[in-house]
């Protein structure tokens, strides 16, 4: 693969091949507790320890712009610092970020989780593969304000 390219695709939720993915899947599951989708509010840390590092908090501003309320450890060490606080674009997380606001998007259209692996150059700096899924939230459980999301990285080599 060249440096230049980027393979992303959509998987089946079945498909989830990530430990800490699936852990995420079903307790977003437990939080819905009716037609709509849980709030932020709902999330416990405590519940959610076995793949906090790993976890991003991705909220949607009043004018559609994305940014990060939260950024796990692990995810910041892949990054090379935390972007949490920062909205979604190339400041924050590269070339790549054209690609993540097509897939954030992806939720707030399907109104259900989505799933989603690929390959990467990171920040230019190793080849990446990852997996990583977003999980809607919504503090009035109807309008997605948020999304849980959890990746999984593998590094395939340096240069």
């Amino acid at each position: 693969m060249k440096r230049s390219e980027q393979k992303w695709e959509t998987k089946a939720l079945s498909s989830i091949e990530s430990p800490a993915l699936a852990q995420a899947l079903e307790y977003w599951r437990s939080l819905c507790d009716g037609p709509g989708f849980p709030g932020r509010k709902q999330l416990d840390p405590m519940e959610m320890r076995s793949y906090l590092p790993k976890i991003l908090l991705i909220c949607i501003n009043d004018d559609g712009d994305f940014y990060y309320r939260l950024c796990g450890t692990e995810i910041a060490r892949f990054n090379g610092a935390d972007v949490t606080g920062k909205k979604v674009g190339s400041d924050s997380v590269g070339k790549g970020w054209r690609h993540l606001i097509h897939y954030y998007k992806k939720p707030l259209k399907t109104r259900a989780p989505v799933l989603f692996n690929g390959s990467i150059w990171w920040q230019d700096r190793e080849y990446v593969s990852f997996e990583q899924i977003l999980l809607p939230l919504a503090e009035d459980h109807a309008s997605i304000d948020c999304l849980m999301s959890v990746i999984e990285f593998s590094q395939q080599s340096k240069i």
